[in-house]
């Protein structure tokens, strides 16, 4: 049963019967805002946004019509260890799937992380000559 009332966090006054707080980075002594990743066409880039922060980014090449070439890809010192990283070139390898493209790992993060993770998209992945 939700609760309410005077003195009553707004997390804790939710309809949802277990709701939980917003998460604090006590480190840098604020609420973390909400993370989102997203395609930046402008910039050949997929990003990691912190509100207005680009915490992380994967840079890509369009070689061709048919290829997007990961090339690079960092996170800012202050959200390593989230598993950021991973978290986006999962976002973007699912993006460049669902334009009906294939992908081309030159960024040794990416490559990695497909050989770990990427048995769903050996489908699309054309491996660059050594």
């Amino acid at each position: 049963m939700a609760r309410s009332g005077p003195g009553c966090p707004a997390w804790l006054s939710s309809s949802t019967p277990f709701s939980t707080p917003p998460t604090y980075d006590y480190a840098q002594n604020r609420p973390v805002s909400e993370i989102e990743y997203v395609d930046n066409p402008a910039r050949h880039r997929y990003e990691i946004r912190d509100g207005e922060t680009v915490a992380g980014l994967a840079a890509y090449r369009l070689p061709d019509e048919e290829h997007v070439d990961f090339v690079h890809t960092e996170v800012k010192e202050a959200y390593n260890g989230q598993g950021l990283a991973s978290k986006l070139v999962a976002f973007a390898l699912a993006d460049v799937r669902a334009k009906g493209k294939r992908i081309i790992p030159h960024c040794p993060y990416v490559a990695g992380w497909l050989k770990r993770h990427g048995e769903e998209y050996a489908d699309i992945t054309d491996w660059p000559a050594r």
